[in-house]
């Protein structure tokens, strides 16, 4: 069983969270320049809801 597979079956979040962190750096880590900075443009906007300015 995965990391990721265990730490969801023994609802350990914190180590979840970790894991998504980890393939998300993984992918990032394999993007060019410019889509990355897209990338994190989107995430930074995905913490604004859309009351918030």
């Amino acid at each position: 069983m995965t990391t990721i597979a265990t730490a969801i079956e023994r609802q350990n979040w914190e180590v979840v969270a970790l894991c998504l962190l980890q393939g998300l750096v993984q992918v990032a880590s394999r993007l060019p320049p410019e889509t990355l900075h897209h990338l994190l443009e989107a995430l930074e906007g995905e913490s604004n809801g859309p009351d918030e300015t």
